[in-house]
């Protein structure tokens, strides 16, 4: 009777070594499934989030890069604008007409708009005795979005200076058939200039009574149309200081807005939502080469 007790209790006992070796409950393999999951999920989006700054502050860096070249080129050649000292009143020194046509953008809250302005600007600069007619035009623009062109036309006999101005505001080709135009910048939404006087005050006036400049030997017109500035000048005068605004939207931006092309409401309803993706590059440029005496 002893030995078969003894048999009956070995067999109803787990042996130790058994109860060892036993894998994880069900309950258990869940918790660690679920920490798991939670873990890489983290891991995602902090990746994710990582990526997505990563590709912004390139893309943002992009942008500046091209907008600083733009507007640096701007700046080099607008500061070596010369007086022509030409009594020919049509020889333009430094000309600026806004479009026809504005562009606005109504932003996400609906009362509020934004006005984008794409202006022809164009002026002489001389070296040695070689005249060059520079201008810089925004064109192809739909939805207030255009490309920035630079017109040049070096080394100008002195009779045809006066068909400078009229030759680079009337082109209707600015690449392929025109070799005077060069492409500078895409995605550009907004190019405005502004003129001032020597002691900094800004040149407006009204289409009657817009010139300045007594003593000049020519004229300073200025004048609003609207908001906007219409600008020349002639013989002696040029402008003391120019600023310059350029608005840039930014690289994929810009790819995104170009894949509604075949819908014009989804490609503006888009711009409205990404407005906070315009760059704007904006400075105030000294001319060298200005004779105060226009100014009184």
């Amino acid at each position: 009777m002893t030995t078969m007790t003894n048999i009956h209790s070995s067999r109803g006992a787990v042996p130790n070594a058994v109860r060892r070796g036993r894998g994880f409950s069900l309950i258990e393999i869940m918790v660690t499934v679920t920490l798991l999951a939670v873990i890489i999920l983290g891991l995602v989006t902090m990746f994710n989030q990582t990526q997505r700054a990563f590709t912004t502050s390139l893309n943002q860096v992009d942008v500046l890069e091209g907008g600083r070249t733009a507007a640096d080129m701007i700046a080099r050649e607008m500061e070596q604008n010369t007086p022509g000292y030409f009594s020919d009143t049509n020889v333009i020194n430094f000309s600026v007409r806004p479009p026809i046509n504005s562009y606005v953008w109504p932003l996400a809250n609906p009362p509020d708009v934004v006005t984008n302005v794409m202006e022809q600007l164009f002026f002489l600069t001389r070296y040695n005795r070689q005249w060059n007619a520079v201008g810089f035009e925004v064109d192809s623009v739909n939805n207030g979005v255009g490309t920035l062109y630079r017109y040049s036309s070096n080394n100008v006999p002195l009779p045809n200076l006066a068909f400078q101005v009229t030759n680079f505001m009337n082109a209707t080709s600015l690449l392929s058939t025109n070799t005077n135009f060069n492409r500078i910048i895409d995605g550009v939404v907004s190019f405005r200039i502004r003129t001032f006087s020597t002691n900094g005050a800004l040149l407006f006036g009204n289409l009657l009574f817009g010139t300045f400049g007594t003593n000049a030997t020519g004229s300073i017109f200025a004048a609003n149309m609207g908001n906007e500035y219409v600008y020349r000048f002639n013989s002696n005068a040029v402008p003391a200081y120019v600023e310059v605004e350029l608005g840039i939207l930014e690289t994929r931006t810009l790819e995104r807005y170009r894949s509604y092309s075949n819908s014009p409401s989804l490609a503006l309803n888009y711009l409205t939502n990404h407005a906070a993706q315009v760059h704007i590059f904006r400075q105030r440029i000294p001319i060298r080469a200005v004779d105060t005496a226009a100014y009184h």
